[in-house]
């Protein structure tokens, strides 16, 4: 389990969406929580991408139309804003 901007991640449990921004870029992406890059929220495993300044990432979402709800609710003011196409089909 991962402790990340003050919630908790459970790795490998259930299916989960998570959001992962930077901030400087003013970019947003969807990922599911298998995804190599998203790792449950804990971000690539050589990195610590977990809230750092300008890049963090949302707590778990169930459902992808939940994340992407929060996406455009949190971050509409980013104009690049979508679903990681590596792990999310139809991206």
């Amino acid at each position: 389990m991962w402790l990340c901007g003050g919630h908790s991640i459970k790795m490998g449990i259930g299916m989960s969406y998570h959001v992962f921004h930077v901030t400087t870029r003013k970019r947003t992406r969807v990922h599911d929580g298998s995804c190599g890059h998203c790792r449950h929220g804990a971000g690539h495993a050589n990195q610590r991408k977990c809230n750092s300044g300008t890049t963090g990432w949302s707590p778990p979402f169930e459902t992808l139309k939940q994340a992407e709800a929060y996406m455009e609710l949190q971050f509409a003011h980013f104009p690049d804003r979508g679903r990681c196409k590596r792990c999310i089909s139809g991206a």
